[in-house]
């Protein structure tokens, strides 16, 4: 009883452990698409902007510095796609963290639901038995 109590507070441990990774990964996955947004906005308003300095050069001949807006437009591309691929790997991570977190669980408890596939329960105490006992070995009442 007393390894069933301690692996309880160990599974307890490695759950809150879990559960605050997740959390994390949760948030970094959210700053990082909030960030994704914002650049995309101001890709579109590069986008805008480009357009209408076009219709102004193309109309009035005003010119303009494209070179740098396309650079500009340049630099956003590249600092979205970095970002992109940071929230597929935090994704990833995050799936693969879970799963890791979920088989160890699943085998901890496994591993005392075979144990006490192989006890005798007391009806008086509940204490677990070895099959082949007769008696109860902490209140020694009959098992049978």
């Amino acid at each position: 009883m007393k390894n069933i109590a301690s692996k309880l507070g160990d599974s307890l441990k490695s759950t809150y452990k879990e559960v605050s990774n997740q959390t994390q990964h949760t948030l970094d996955f959210t700053k990082d698409k909030a960030e994704i947004i914002a650049l995309k906005n101001d890709l579109k308003r590069l986008y805008l902007s480009l357009g209408i300095c076009y219709f102004d050069y193309k109309v009035e001949q005003i010119e303009f510095d494209e070179e740098n807006l396309f650079s500009q437009i340049d630099d956003l591309h590249q600092q979205i796609y970095e970002l992109e691929n940071i929230l597929e790997t935090t994704k990833k991570t995050q799936k693969d963290s879970f799963s890791e977190f979920k088989h160890e669980v699943k085998s901890t408890w496994q591993e005392e639901s075979n144990v006490a596939n192989n006890l005798k329960f007391c009806a008086n105490c509940n204490m677990g038995n070895p099959l082949e006992n007769t008696i109860c070995s902490n209140c020694e009442t009959s098992l049978d």
